[in-house]
């Protein structure tokens, strides 16, 4: 890993906002309590990618239920969801008071043995109460799933209520 990071990261690092680029964060780890509880491994990620010279903000994304076990004090949290926005964001300020409420996962479906979707309107219901909440947004896999191919382009969309106190 640690080669791929000498490869990878000096290409990235010209692209983060300290550097007058538009990324504003990288995250270390997805998920990482549902296979793996071992605090030394995130460190080592952490420190590998600002020993690079990430200087951005380091984030995980987790389940609120799944945050105990899968960040670090000095790496943001945040959390992914598709509804129950209050419910999400009340355990993320919990277990990281003061932080922003972020959903980097927002899903508007989801794959549980068959694929799953919903109407716009509930998708936008479950959008608009995450902003009464004072929460921020990404649109996980908007478009194309998470396998991409020339046919099924996949980006992110970031919506920020308010720019996060930890940028800047």
């Amino acid at each position: 890993m640690e080669d791929d990071y000498d490869i990878l990261i000096p290409k990235l690092v010209p692209y983060f906002f300290e550097k007058g680029g538009p990324v504003i964060g990288i995250q270390v780890e997805n998920e990482y309590d549902g296979y793996g509880k071992d605090a030394s491994y995130l460190a080592f990620l952490g420190d590998a990618m600002r020993d690079r010279g990430i200087a951005g903000v380091l984030f995980t994304s987790d389940g609120s239920d799944m945050l105990k076990n899968a960040s670090l004090p000095d790496v943001l949290a945040t959390v992914n969801f598709g509804s129950r926005p209050e419910e999400g964001f009340e355990k993320l300020e919990q277990f990281q008071p003061n932080s922003p409420a972020m959903c980097i996962e927002y899903w508007s479906h989801h794959w549980d043995g068959e694929h799953h979707t919903r109407g716009g309107e509930d998708a936008a219901g479950v959008l608009d109460e995450m902003f009464k909440a004072g929460g921020s947004i990404n649109f996980y896999m908007f478009h194309g799933g998470s396998v991409s191919s020339a046919d099924t382009p996949k980006f992110q969309i970031w919506i920020y209520q308010k720019y996060p106190k930890c940028i800047g």
